[in-house]
């Protein structure tokens, strides 16, 4: 038997204002609870995980024309914070997958920490119930949004996304004069992340006169055949490259 907790944050960590619209979590939770209700009675098969290592090997390439520009610490202090999601899928049943989603927003004020942590929120998703949790969701994070369901198989990544989305919205909302981290690039444009959303998202936290950087582990991003991370392998970090004229695809 699987059992649902009431999610709620702490009295000492919340958000440094108190105007956060709660009714997505809500709707997290009440979905959840639906959705679990179709195992009852129901076989449940726990998912193997299995670690792959990749291993880079590093080619010579030669030097960017730009100029790294080295980052230097500033003493100045400046408000912190940052968003974070994780999903995993727990096993299958019969008729679906059980899956489950949670999400952490962090930040440091001063010498003082707070968070906000959501979830973990579990699913059972079937092909039956699918697209009406998925636009519940959506329709709830995003009302201007009229995106296209994504299969079962993609259903656990773009239900973590939509839970990132609404945690980096508030989280803009709350955070004044502050520096905004995004886990993974600022890509726009895809069925992840619309560019509505996106631009939705950082205008505003420019109006809250924060700075919103977005850290990933990979890029497509290329000068002359390679890509940019690997021009800077022999530059001591933390730098930045300036990247002109980027083009969309067309």
């Amino acid at each position: 038997m699987i059992e649902q907790h009431n999610i709620v944050t702490t009295p000492k960590y919340n958000f440094p204002q108190a105007q956060i619209d709660l009714e997505f979590p809500k709707r997290f939770v009440e979905l959840s609870l639906n959705s679990l209700k179709q195992t009852i009675n129901s076989a449940f098969q726990l998912d193997q995980q299995f670690l792959q290592q990749n291993i880079k090997e590093q080619l010579y390439v030669p030097r960017p024309p730009a100029r790294p520009i080295p980052l230097r610490p500033n003493s100045s202090e400046t408000p912190i914070a940052a968003v974070d999601t994780s999903s995993i899928k727990l096993g299958e049943t019969s008729k679906g997958i059980v899956i489950a989603i949670r999400g952490t927003s962090i930040w440091k004020i001063r010498h003082s920490y707070g968070y906000l942590r959501v979830g973990p929120f579990i699913f059972h998703i079937t092909e039956e119930n699918l697209n009406e949790v998925y636009k519940i969701l959506q329709k709830t994070c995003f009302p201007e949004e009229n995106l296209t369901s994504p299969r079962l198989m993609q259903i656990t990544t773009r239900m973590s996304n939509l839970l990132e989305k609404w945690l980096q919205a508030s989280l803009a909302k709350s955070i004044n004069n502050g520096i905004i981290l995004f886990d993974g690039s600022l890509t726009a444009g895809t069925a992840d992340t619309p560019v509505h959303q996106l631009k939705e998202i950082l205008t505003i936290a420019r109006s809250m006169g924060n700075v919103t950087l977005a850290f990933t582990k990979v890029t497509t991003l290329r000068f002359n055949g390679y890509l940019i991370t690997d021009m800077l392998l022999n530059q001591k970090p933390p730098c930045l490259i300036e990247v002109p004229d980027i083009k969309p695809r067309p």
